[in-house]
């Protein structure tokens, strides 16, 4: 019987610990529950004004999934269709100025451009389209790199990327995007 008992307690030992649990899902909230739409690098996210974000929506996630959390917040998407972009195949999904990539099935990039619009989608510290250079130059955060290119000046902040209009540090945010976008 003792040697039955190390053999379990051997056995236990080199199985390692019990496999985790799937998180639970992030819950889906609506503007009409006061959420409003955020920007993350890493993907998006919903709050309340002034709060902090939660839930947040990752990159990776399923077309179907990502698409149901933003319409929810967004109102139905206007508008869907492919771009061959570098030799790659991107799906897209339109919500005004807004607009999500994916390849295949998972969500893989969001872009940003136009007009603010009446409910603007800012990051939770507020970077958006429309703000100034010299706003994202206060950013909290890693400092931003500017560079000029064919399009204009473009810009990493806060781990996101975008494009300038304008000259000096009244120039602002026309465009941003995160992930793997085709612009």
């Amino acid at each position: 019987m003792k040697r039955n008992w190390i053999m379990l307690a051997a056995l236990a030992a080199f199985a390692g610990p019990a496999p985790a649990q799937p998180a639970p899902p992030e819950p889906i909230v609506t503007a009409r529950d006061g959420y409003e739409l955020r920007l993350l690098p890493g993907g998006l996210a919903a709050g309340h004004p002034g709060l902090h974000s939660y839930p947040v929506f990752p990159f990776g996630l399923s077309r179907t999934e990502a698409i149901t959390r933003v319409a929810a917040l967004r109102g139905r998407a206007g508008g869907a269709g492919n771009r061959s972009c570098g030799g790659r195949m991107l799906n897209f999904a339109r919500f005004g100025t807004l607009t999500l990539w994916f390849r295949g099935n998972l969500w893989v990039g969001w872009s940003l451009a136009g007009p603010p619009g009446r409910r603007p989608i800012r990051s939770e510290w507020d970077m958006g389209i429309g703000m100034t250079r010299a706003g994202i130059d206060r950013l909290d955060g890693t400092d931003p790199v500017y560079r000029r290119t064919a399009r204009g000046t473009e810009f990493t902040a806060d781990e996101m990327h975008g494009r300038l209009a304008g000259r000096g540090r009244q120039a602002r945010i026309a465009e941003l995007w995160a992930g793997e976008v085709c612009r």
